[in-house]
């Protein structure tokens, strides 16, 4: 999916201050739904694959016919951290996972923040904490995908301002004149080669 919420505008400010990482859970899936739609720029369609990674990770609605007692989702590569205020409301989150088939990759596949946080830093203090965890993990790179819309724009440029680039781009996956636009960032320095300047010289 597109991750977004549009979040080009963030920048570090005053109130970065006032954010806090915090952990996710059932209880907040009406919350997550909200948030999502609040952007504008998701679709149905789109909020609710947003839905059912979060039910992968934490289980069944509930109330639902196959909702078990004690269901949290156990064995979904799925994470989510949360993005909150001093009150403890949610603005905000991420979900992502390690990418399957790579060396130490990880996939973002949301991040979304309520409009009354965009422009405040808060999807900045949020991806920040995403590639911290994973540089404690020894993660390789994270890969980000959106479109190349003119409405994801914003989201491209909040990719690029944090050091991410273009790694490849598929021409009208999502539809005509709609390509998947994939940013990757590493994670780790880029490893010494032998006998390069800097290097031991043999």
């Amino acid at each position: 999916m597109h991750p977004g919420g549009r979040p080009g505008g963030d920048r570090l400010s005053g109130a970065i201050s006032a954010y806090q990482i915090g952990a996710i859970d059932v209880e907040h899936r009406v919350v997550i739904a909200d948030i999502v739609r609040s952007t504008g720029m998701f679709g149905e369609h789109e909020i609710a694959v947003a839905l059912e990674l979060f039910d992968a990770t934490y289980g069944p609605r509930s109330g639902d016919a196959d909702a078990g007692a004690g269901d949290t989702g156990a064995g979904s590569d799925y994470e989510f951290l949360g993005l909150f205020d001093t009150g403890g409301s949610l603005l905000g989150y991420a979900c992502f996972g390690p990418t399957p088939g790579t060396d130490r990759g990880y996939d973002l596949y949301w991040i979304a923040v309520t409009p009354a946080v965009q422009g405040a830093g808060g999807g900045t203090f949020l991806i920040g904490e995403v590639e911290r965890r994973l540089r404690g993990r020894n993660a390789r790179f994270m890969l980000a995908e959106t479109s190349s819309r003119p409405a994801y724009a914003p989201t491209r440029a909040f990719y690029v301002a944090r050091g991410y680039t273009e790694g490849a781009r598929v021409r009208e996956f999502y539809g005509p004149a709609d390509d998947r636009v994939l940013f990757t960032k590493r994670l780790q320095p880029a490893p010494r080669i032998r006998g390069s300047r800097g290097g031991d010289g043999r």
